[in-house]
C-alpha cells in the first residue's frame, strides 16, 4: 500500500495519485480520482505562487505496473509498437501473474506474419528505449516481463460485429487498449480461436 502524503509533503519529479479528503466528516471521507500527476516544482517563483506545480500524467486505471519498477501507460506501449514497425489491426494489454512473477500480456492482431518471440523481443527493446524506468528492469527481474498472444486475422472485426449485435453504441465497439475487463479478453480469445479452427 502506498503512503499518503499531504500537499506540503510532495517532492518535485515524483508521481502521485490524487486523493481528495473531506476533513469535516460527512459520508464521503476520501475520494480517489484515479488521476496520476507529476509535480514539476514546489512553487512558481515568476508568478509568486507558493503552491506545487503539477502536470497530468495518466489515469491510474490505464497503467500496468510491473513489479513496482515500471508503470507502462497506453501512450508508451503504443509508441513501442509503432517504433518496432509492428503493423496491426488492434491490440489490448493487461497485467497477469505466473509463478509469483508479473507480466504485461499484449494481445495483438498482426497485419502480416511474425513469430511470437520476435514480437516480444521487439516490444521489450522499444520499451527500454522509450521508458527510463523500464530500461533497467532486466537487472531486477529474473525474467523478461513482456508476453504476447497473437490473435488470428479478423478477430477485432468480429469483436466489433459482436458488439454491434449486442446493441453497443459506437463509443463502446472497441475494447480498451489498457486493462480491458476479463470478459472482453475472453471474448477476443474466443473469437480468435473461432477463426483458427475454420
Amino acid at each position: 500500500e502506498p503512503n499518503t502524503v499531504l500537499l506540503n509533503e510532495v517532492k518535485p519529479g515524483e508521481t502521485y495519485e490524487i486523493v481528495v479528503t473531506h476533513f469535516h466528516g460527512m459520508p464521503l471521507m476520501r475520494y480517489r480520482l484515479h488521476d496520476l500527476v507529476t509535480f514539476t516544482a514546489l512553487s512558481d517563483e515568476e508568478s509568486d505562487i507558493r503552491l506545487p506545480q503539477l502536470v497530468f500524467k495518466a489515469r491510474a486505471a490505464d497503467m500496468i505496473p510491473l513489479a513496482g519498477l515500471a508503470q507502462i501507460d497506453e501512450k508508451t506501449l503504443w509508441q513501442a509498437i509503432e517504433n518496432a514497425g509492428i503493423e496491426n489491426s488492434g491490440w489490448t494489454a493487461y497485467k497477469e501473474y505466473n509463478n509469483n512473477h508479473s507480466y504485461l500480456r499484449l494481445c495483438i492482431e498482426l497485419k502480416g506474419e511474425r513469430k511470437t518471440n520476435d514480437v516480444e523481443e521487439m516490444i521489450d527493446h522499444q520499451l527500454k528505449t522509450i521508458d527510463i524506468d523500464y530500461r533497467d528492469i532486466d537487472k531486477w527481474l529474473s525474467h523478461q516481463p513482456i508476453r504476447v498472444t497473437l490473435l488470428s486475422t479478423g478477430t477485432f472485426q468480429r469483436y466489433y460485429e459482436h458488439k454491434q449485435k449486442e446493441g453497443a453504441d459506437l463509443a463502446h465497439l472497441k475494447p480498451p487498449h489498457m486493462n480491458a475487463p476479463e470478459l472482453v479478453i475472453q471474448k477476443l480469445l474466443q473469437l480468435s480461436n473461432v477463426a483458427g479452427n475454420i
